[in-house]
């Protein structure tokens, strides 16, 4: 495997580290910034750990020992335990695979995409399934898993979404994962007992062996290094360009060698980086793309990978050995020497968190900010601390814009407001008038028009009716910005049963309704009936036609919020338009099918949010649809304008 630069790039591999434990292992996955779930194979969830924690909102006590639909909306609630039945009973593994995009759900109700690979592991007569989880909201460019077992490292590295393979001193593969099977289009079975040079054309094809046999003969290491860029073939001829980390392994009288490549044409922004044993780790951790930094009991470093002398700028002999606060600014530097004393005095763990925010400094003196993530780990009588490190320079400027944007926002908000509110004013009058005139023509005068005329009079007068109709909504949307809320304790119950009656029609024989018991709420009760008339009134709207249509309104009780759910079985929509449910004027379905303004989900999710809450839509086509909102159990602070 050539580099491309003409340097030993086994230089960086070279440099004297201490050596990482099995329990720095451990405080590695502890501070990984990718979630990892174990469940069982009735998927109760047996590990959960710190990253899951901040992802989902969920303490691992409150997770492991349930069942891990909790953390999936709908319809992935209703169909998990299907998929692990199935597994069981043929075999057939659907929960098996890598980079998939699923949705998941937040203690607060709340859904967010993420990249979702499962791997199997067999432990004696026990199946398990470990899935890692990565929040893609913001694309999260690199994480690290490392595990504790034989069995479950095994299930990770086929889950890996960077290629990787593991060649002996011969170029022979050992080890061929499915994420190199979908980047190469040759299936393992394909490859393991052949020749790496198969996946490699001219020149690097040719000069391969020579490389691995000048190695066995004087020990130059021309073929270790990290993020090369080389050029892959695939099976189909085609190549492509890619980034080749390669790290050496020793195994009693043998050495092998791991190599971790990425796919760059389209620069895949994830980095997984799994080990089979404690020399495989320490090569891994030298290509990792997150900053990771070592330190003892006293603030001195131990280690400091590749991706830190990126960060900083120093070299690793220059902070090897020395206290960190040499890569800090005032004041950190001034107040880290007190952290790991005071920790080593009284136990208190000030030190170590995940996902913290701080300030670098580099070694030209320039400062940055960055993400610090930091773990415990023991040896023996000593104490270590792991720290993993992201530059999130770009992430905060993006931020800061987005801030911006937002207040621009909020102005032209306001502004629109109370253009909307003057002109709905202005054109109710005038429109009230019409609607008066034309009732007048149609009771005074309607026998004077033939067939026709009664049908245009007909026409202007629904057409009205309609415009009254959106005027009043938008009047309604427009003062709830302006209007303060009362806060007193409204019977959701006695609401949503009163909201039902009015939203029945003569037409509306067939409807089955079904009200659970629904705690009171504590706020405004004028909006909240509002909400009730807008959800019932569409779950009617959407489901008539249904023989029968089945309407169910229920709650559930959760720490410090009641979910209140409004669940039809009507014609439902497409989970991909979801973001577009809540904005005015838009419309999932033609409006020459379904009557409606374009207005109400808007107002219902403007009032939720007044009370402190949050509304989301659920659905599948065909098969219905469910709304639900939260509100706090108790009064939480209103919005600015309140």
């Amino acid at each position: 495997m050539r580099d491309r630069g003409g340097l030993d790039a086994g230089d960086s591999v070279e440099r004297a580290h201490h050596p990482v434990s099995d329990a720095l292992h451990r405080a590695v996955v502890e501070t990984a910034v990718d979630g990892i779930i174990v469940i069982n194979a009735a998927g109760i969830v047996q590990a959960y750990n710190a990253a899951c924690e901040t992802m989902f909102g969920y303490a691992a006590n409150e997770v492991i020992g349930r069942n891990v639909k909790l953390l999936m909306p709908e319809p992935y609630h209703g169909e998990h335990d299907g998929y692990l039945r199935n597994y069981h009973q043929t075999g057939e593994r659907k929960i098996i695979g890598i980079g998939r995009e699923v949705v998941g759900r937040r203690k607060d109700g709340s859904t967010f995409p993420m990249e979702l690979s499962v791997g199997e592991a067999v432990q004696g007569d026990e199946t398990s399934f470990v899935g890692v989880l990565r929040d893609i909201t913001q694309r999260k460019e690199s994480e690290h898993f490392i595990l504790e077992s034989e069995a479950l490292h095994r299930a990770v590295v086929e889950t890996a979404v960077d290629g990787m393979i593991v060649i002996d001193g011969m170029g022979i593969v050992q080890a061929y994962n499915a994420a190199c099977e979908t980047m190469f289009g040759y299936a393992a079975n394909e490859v393991i007992g052949r020749n790496v040079k198969l996946l490699m054309p001219a020149p690097y094809r040719a000069e391969h062996d020579s490389y691995l046999r000048n190695y066995r003969e004087t020990g130059e290491r021309k073929i270790i290094g990290i993020g090369r860029e080389v050029v892959g073939r695939r099976k189909d001829g085609s190549t492509f360009p890619m980034e080749l980390s390669v790290g050496e392994a020793g195994h009693g009288d043998g050495t092998s060698f791991v190599g971790v490549l990425r796919d760059i044409s389209q620069r895949k922004d994830s980095d997984q980086f799994i080990l089979e044993s404690g020399a495989l780790h320490r090569a891994v951790v030298e290509t990792a793309v997150d900053g990771i930094i070592v330190i003892d009991a006293l603030g001195i470093v131990q280690a400091y990978n590749p991706a830190c002398e990126r960060m900083f700028g120093y070299a690793a002999d220059e902070v090897v050995g020395q206290n960190v606060k040499l890569l800090m600014p005032e004041p950190y530097r001034a107040e880290d020497d007190g952290y790991p004393r005071s920790y080593h005095g009284n136990g208190e763990r000030k030190i170590i968190g995940i996902g913290r925010e701080v300030v670098g400094r580099r070694k030209d003196g320039s400062t940055f900010p960055m993400e610090l993530s930091v773990g415990e780990a023991a040896q023996g009588d000593e104490t270590s601390f792991v720290g993993v490190l992201r530059d999130i320079t770009q992430r905060k400027r993006f931020e800061d814009e987005m801030r911006q944007s937002n207040a621009s926002l909020l102005a032209a908000n306001s502004e629109l407001e109370g253009f909307t509110y003057s002109v709905s004013h202005d054109l109710r009058a005038p429109l009230r008038a019409i609607e008066g005139y034309v009732r007048i023509l149609r009771e005074d005068h309607a026998d004077a028009l033939d067939a026709e005329g009664q049908r245009v009079l007909n026409v202007v007068i629904k057409n009205s009716v309609k415009m009254s109709a959106l005027i009043d909504d938008l009047l309604a949307f427009s003062r709830l910005g302006k209007t303060p809320l009362s806060r007193e304790a409204v019977p959701m119950e006695a609401l949503a049963k009163h909201a039902l009656q009015e939203a029945l029609s003569p037409e509306d024989r067939d409807v089955e309704m079904h009200v659970g018991a629904l705690p009171d709420a504590f706020g405004d009760a004028a909006t909240l009936r509002q909400v009730w008339v807008n959800l019932i009134g569409n779950a009617i709207k959407y489901s008539r036609g249904r023989a029968p249509a089945v309407i169910r309104v229920s709650a559930q009780q959760r720490p410090g919020v009641v979910e209140y759910s409004v669940a039809d079985n009507g014609i439902g929509f497409d989970m991909a338009y979801k973001d577009k449910l809540f904005t005015v004027f838009e419309r999932l379905h033609k409006p020459s099918e379904f009557e409606g303004t374009g207005v109400g989900l808007a107002l219902v999710q403007r009032i939720v949010a007044r009370h402190g809450g949050q509304v989301w839509g659920e659905a599948r086509p065909g098969l219905g649809a469910t709304f639900t909102f939260s509100l706090p159990t108790k009064w939480s602070k209103p919005d600015a304008r309140e």
